[in-house]
């Protein structure tokens, strides 16, 4: 278990707390001491920071974005490292920038006023991550990068508010920059993993290869975001080469049939979760772009023979069966 692994793992407790009943908390204890116009003002404020934000880093998200879509057509690697992490510090320093804005301006209006201070480092907590937490909800589930960002924020607001309280607000540079090291690490392990699983250069193997050739061809050809969707478990299941292996070479599939089937188990695992419906039996634009996705793929092994008219009809069937019944 890597550090940043086992930090989140031991903070979750307190920051689920935090993030249900901090702000809450906070905000109620702030009202009846009469601060009910700070509260108030404050909160309305962070409502326009999502969207200060975007305009502040839209334009550096762009161009290193060109930056890394140039060098990852051509499968350089250390280019697209180098790129992101300067990205990611980029993003760093601003949410530190907010984060230490916000703390600051809380112990102020604290100092001000001349109330308890718990209130306002639990209504402040609020305000720092609170936006953050909003953009986040509108990523994907599977945005590894996004939810690590928030909890860096979150995590650097709680480490500012230890140490205020133990008096030892000195030390706050040096730990937050071993924080921030530690989480440039982590996200840059994460991205070599995926470049390795994306560019299939996790194995060597003709066989890998072939598939993975298959499954960039059928990228092209089809266009559509549902195969980027299931495209990372499609990749986890190349990487047992063994079992790739074994299909292709005594099982006598073919590698752009066992894509196919690859990309119907894959949404087969995701359309039953609920995670794609809109309320219940109702698939949303992703689920509905998924489940022509998985006809799509069903007809073409049905056409080239690898499936009877009785099993797709029975496929398809049966995962209209599992949509119904969740959401």
């Amino acid at each position: 278990m890597s550090l940043i692994a086992g930090l989140i793992k031991i903070t979750t407790p307190l920051l689920f707390f935090l993030n249900y009943f901090g702000g809450i908390v906070g905000a109620v204890w702030l009202i009846f001491t009469g601060e009910w116009k700070y509260v108030l003002f404050t909160f309305l404020f962070s409502l326009f920071i999502p969207t200060l934000y975007s305009i502040v880093i839209m334009p550096f998200n762009f161009i290193f974005g060109l930056a890394i879509d140039f060098f990852t057509d051509k499968q350089r690697k250390i280019p697209v490292i180098i790129i992101g992490a300067i990205s990611i510090i980029l993003n760093n320093l601003i949410e530190l920038f907010w984060v230490f804005l916000v703390f600051l301006f809380v112990i102020g209006r604290a100092n001000i006023v001349g109330v308890s201070v718990f209130p306002y480092l639990l209504y402040g907590y609020a305000l720092a991550t609170g936006p953050f937490n909003y953009m986040a909800s509108k990523e994907p589930k599977d945005s590894i990068g996004t939810h690590i960002s928030v909890y860096f924020i979150e995590i650097s607001y709680v480490i500012l508010s230890v140490l205020f309280l133990a008096d030892g607000l000195a030390f706050a540079i040096p730990i937050l920059l071993i924080i921030t090291i530690l989480f440039l690490s982590f996200l840059l392990k994460l991205t070599s993993e995926s470049m390795d699983i994306e560019w299939g250069t996790f194995s060597k193997k003709k066989e890998i290869q072939l598939c993975i050739a298959e499954l960039r061809k059928m990228s092209k050809e089809l266009s559509t975001a549902a195969l980027d969707i299931v495209k990372p478990r499609i990749y986890e299941y190349l990487k047992d080469t063994d079992k790739v292996v074994y299909s292709l070479q005594e099982d006598k599939v073919t590698p752009r049939n066992l894509v196919l089937l690859l990309v119907t188990n894959a949404i087969a695992e995701k359309l039953p979760t609920g995670q794609y419906h809109i309320y219940r039996g109702v698939l949303g634009l992703e689920g509905q772009s998924l489940l022509n996705l998985y006809d799509y793929a069903i007809d073409e092994l049905e056409k080239c023979g690898f499936l009877s008219v009785e099993e797709a009809k029975k496929d398809k069937d049966w995962i209209r069966e599992q949509i119904s019944v969740v959401g």
